[in-house]
């Protein structure tokens, strides 16, 4: 089966370099069911989250209630 995928991944972690190895490992892991992307590392938890699908509903959930998404499998 195709992995799946393209999904981008945006990581926050003060230490870029170490964003980078880990991601790399956790890409390497998942490559034969997922296409992921590291775009880019925030070194900071101030982040902005945005997508085609944004709804106003979806603001205040996220504000209040942030989560970690994961994927299946």
């Amino acid at each position: 089966m195709a992995p799946k995928g393209p999904y981008k991944l945006c990581t926050v972690n003060t230490v870029p370099e170490r964003a980078k190895l880990v991601v790399g490992r956790f890409i390497e892991n998942v490559k034969e069911a997922y296409i992921i992307i590291h775009v880019e590392n925030a070194s900071s938890t101030f982040c902005l989250v945005t997508s085609r699908n944004w709804r106003p509903s979806g603001h205040s959930y996220l504000a209040l209630e942030p989560k970690l998404i994961s994927l299946p499998g």
